[in-house]
């Protein structure tokens, strides 16, 4: 009758189905879903890690000097260059 499925039952559905769509839909797309949200967070330390390492600052203690090499400062809201490559060396002052 109109192309529309009947069934005895309203409240279950027609014979066959159940062949006609997957088991559990939302479970495959929730574990996609999970999969793609595991792979970004992998994807993010790894960036985070190879920026920590470029960015490694070495810190030696040296009584009566101060002294900065190759320091960038970016700004921390757009991360545009503040200092670029400053290399500064104040040496001890006569009589320390």
């Amino acid at each position: 009758r109109g192309g529309r499925l009947l069934a005895d039952d309203p409240a279950r559905p027609p014979a066959g189905w159940a062949q006609l769509r997957p088991a559990r839909p939302f479970q495959s797309i929730s574990t996609f879903a999970a999969v793609v949200s595991c792979l970004s967070s992998l994807v993010e330390a790894v960036d985070q890690s190879k920026l920590a390492a470029q960015s490694a600052i070495e810190i030696r203690e040296e009584v009566g000097r101060l002294a900065y090499d190759g320091l960038s400062l970016r700004s921390p809201e757009d991360g545009r260059v503040l200092i670029d490559q400053l290399s500064l060396d104040t040496p001890a002052a006569a009589g320390s």
